[in-house]
């Protein structure tokens, strides 16, 4: 941590993850959680039998699918790209437009979705309620074996709390392990944090991510997507804004934006450097050009590749 606050010390509370604090729950029991797992892995949580929770949120892929887009239990396409679960115990809203409150509403959201998991909670309930092994289990967690639709959530979401970030040479070298990340990656971790680039406007907390919702300039590719914007139809600033993801484990979690539209993060990197691709009337203000050279770039892809 010195050596973060030698270089910025006026930066401390945006980027420093062991300086912050996230909003959790109380801490669940081991009962909570295993049973939460369970459900989270399980494909029978699909009306086809054949897609869990774990489907599109893999472990070895930064809790994402590594698709442009999502697919759904019957093969149908998504609007989005699957967001990851890594640290969501730090949100304060949920998927790409925040219209999850809290993780226990959205862990219901996509296994009622026709076009995700296509299980509606009422039959799901009914089925689980007759499980070989559900019922004890519950009895476990709950004290109870009734199995409800706030109880089926409150395991989901507590399962999903205890998925975090490995450990990362980021972290290392900013707790002063000499070497840890190469010096392409410092200069990279400098430019990000400069007011030339202007990246930690957006990227900034423990999660690196402020949360918030921004129409960045993202190519719709045709699919007219407001995001946000559809709960405030009425206000043209919210228009095609979305959430500002986090970055942790960040180089497994390609392609990249809501919609899959950045293959690579070197193209993440192009995307930024002009400003976007598409100017509306919601555009954020902080995305300008900035002129990065080759060199810059690069220092930026390798410091991301150091979280």
């Amino acid at each position: 941590m010195k050596r973060f606050a030698l270089l910025f010390p006026a930066l401390l509370t945006l980027a420093s993850p062991a300086l912050t604090t996230a909003n959790a729950a109380d801490s669940p029991s081991p009962e909570l959680i295993h049973l939460g797992r369970k459900l989270f892995f399980d494909p029978e949580l699909s009306s086809t039998g054949q897609t869990s929770c774990a489907s599109c949120h893999r472990p070895e892929l930064g809790w994402t699918d590594g698709l442009a887009r999502g697919v759904g239990t019957h093969g149908d396409r998504l609007a989005r790209r699957t967001p990851t679960l890594l640290d969501v115990k730090g949100g304060f809203s949920f998927f790409w437009d925040g219209r999850a409150k809290d993780l226990e509403e959205q862990a219901l959201g996509p296994i009622q979705n026709p076009k995700e998991m296509d299980q509606p909670v009422g039959p799901l309930l009914e089925r689980l309620q007759k499980h070989e092994f559900y019922p004890a289990l519950f009895q476990k967690a709950f004290g109870s074996i009734e199995i409800t639709s706030g109880k089926l959530a409150q395991a989901i979401a507590a399962f999903e709390r205890t998925i975090t970030h490995e450990p990362t040479a980021y972290e290392a070298w900013l707790n002063g392990k000499d070497g840890a990340i190469s010096e392409s990656a410092e200069r990279g971790f400098k430019l990000f944090f400069s007011s030339r680039a202007r990246c930690f406007h957006c990227h900034n907390g423990e999660n690196f991510s402020d949360q918030r919702f921004w129409d960045i300039g993202v190519d719709s590719q045709g699919n007219d997507d407001r995001g946000r914007g559809v709960f405030y139809p009425d206000l043209p600033k919210f228009q095609y804004t979305f959430k500002t993801p986090v970055l942790w484990g960040i180089s497994k979690r390609g392609p990249y934006m809501h919609n899959g539209s950045e293959a690579t993060l070197q193209d993440v990197i192009d995307f930024y450097d002009k400003g976007g691709r598409i100017q509306r009337e919601s555009h954020a203000p902080l995305i300008q050009p900035i002129g990065l050279t080759d060199e810059e770039k690069s220092d930026l892809v390798e410091f991301l590749r150091t979280l």
